[in-house]
């Protein structure tokens, strides 16, 4: 029996594209993620990576069909609703968004800013209760960075920046973490260290994680599933193991007017 297959969907895209102006960056898209799941997106840049998680995370809309996130139609939401909607979808964006003057525990303290008015997110940053404190060390912990607790974030090495930013993601308690290529910045080793840390907690936690990736290795080595995008079109949706090295090799071979076009989509 397929378990897979009686979990409530995460997000589901029914005939769901982009455009901006004249450019389509993700044509008519079907697919649906269940809860729990583990995807790599993977493709070349200008394939339609980013654009499918903000999709997903609700930053840009559909300019065509249809998109469901946790059981809600997203062209049917708005106002506070989908401000709830979004405070269960954790982003982790390529440039880690991090505010590097803010100590470690004030960056992901930021995880719920979206659920508090301006006042109660400015009494968090200053006075912060000691149980939100304690909860933030035990999410370092599990991190493997809680000395750096009351740490100037801008003193931090690349990879504990990303550890402070996926802190900040587990901080909101979410349903789904969107992962936009996490470990472009760093070695091989604190990459492959940092994807197996985000396939744990998603498979202790049962929380949705899509990864955009670029290290197609990587990708083949930690997610059960890849879909594989280029020039806004989903090219395959299956698992590594079921998918040829031509597969791969087609994905990747662009033409000399797609490397001077190339672009982040």
């Amino acid at each position: 029996m397929n378990l897979t297959h009686e979990r409530p969907d995460t997000f589901s895209l029914e005939s769901a594209g982009r455009n901006y102006e004249n450019i389509s960056a993700l044509n008519p898209t079907t697919l649906s993620i269940k809860r729990g799941e583990r995807i790599a997106i993977v493709g070349p840049s200008g394939s339609g990576k980013t654009t499918l998680l903000n999709l997903f995370n609700s930053t840009v809309r559909a300019s065509t069909g249809k998109i469901t996130v946790l059981g809600n139609a997203l062209e049917k939401t708005s106002g506070r609703n989908l401000k709830k909607i979004r405070s269960k979808i954790a982003t982790i964006p390529q440039n880690l968004a991090l505010v590097e003057s803010l100590r470690v525990w004030q960056n992901i303290i930021t995880g719920k800013i979206g659920e508090r008015g301006f006042l109660g997110n400015l009494i968090d940053l200053i006075f912060p209760s000691k149980n939100k404190i304690l909860r933030i060390h035990s999410i370092l912990e599990r991190l493997g960075i809680e000395e750096k607790l009351f740490e100037t974030t801008s003193n931090l090495s690349g990879g504990q920046k990303q550890r402070v930013a996926l802190g900040r993601a587990l901080y909101q308690n979410p349903q789904a973490i969107l992962a936009d290529e996490p470990v472009s910045s760093v070695d091989p080793a604190r990459a492959e260290n940092l994807v197996q840390l985000l396939n744990q907690i998603s498979q202790e936690e049962n929380i949705t994680l899509v990864m955009s990736l670029h290290n197609l290795e990587l990708a083949k080595a930690h997610f059960p599933r890849l879909i594989g995008l280029r020039n806004g079109k989903v090219e395959f949706d299956s698992a590594p193991e079921d998918l040829n090295e031509n597969k791969f090799k087609e994905l990747y071979t662009l033409s000399e007017r797609e490397i001077l076009d190339d672009g982040e989509c």
